[in-house]
């Protein structure tokens, strides 16, 4: 029997992963955002690269002193962020903006990865860890369906 915090967890993990709309995103930026491709592609997109080496180390050097929630929290509010800055900021310096908190989001991912080792017993981290991987591919792919 799974134990709550896992299912809410797992949820947590298809609904992270179901973003029918990020396949458009460069086309959002380009039409809706009015951003040049050079814009999305030199400026926008690396942005998330360099900033999530700081929020993984950040995460990695905390995990330990705040424990796991509150650095699952961090993430989905950089998620949340993410999507607000996206619907209501523009610009690139808005669009850097929002590349930098998914950087948070994606960084904290490795704290709920830890927190379900810690949450439930050796002998089922197999099973956690296929539905886990389960509730990721699910979201992806109900994504990808709902996008098409």
């Amino acid at each position: 029997m799974l134990k709550p915090t896992i299912i809410i967890l797992l949820l947590y993990v298809f609904f992270r992963d179901f973003r029918p709309s990020e396949s458009y995103l460069t086309e959002y930026l380009r039409e809706y955002k009015n951003l040049t491709k050079s814009d999305v592609n030199n400026k926008v997109y690396p942005v998330w690269s360099y900033s999530q080496l700081p929020f993984i180390i950040f995460v990695l050097s905390t995990t330990d002193i705040f424990r796991f929630r509150p650095l699952i929290w961090l993430g989905a509010l950089g998620y949340v962020a993410t999507w607000l800055i996206l619907i209501f900021g523009s610009g690139v310096a808005a669009m850097q903006g929002m590349q930098v908190t998914y950087a948070l989001g994606t960084a904290c991912e490795i704290a709920y990865k830890s927190y379900v080792y810690v949450a439930v017993p050796r002998e089922d981290y197999t099973r956690t860890s296929f539905l886990l991987t389960a509730a990721t591919l699910l979201g992806r792919s109900l994504s990808s369906f709902a996008s098409g």
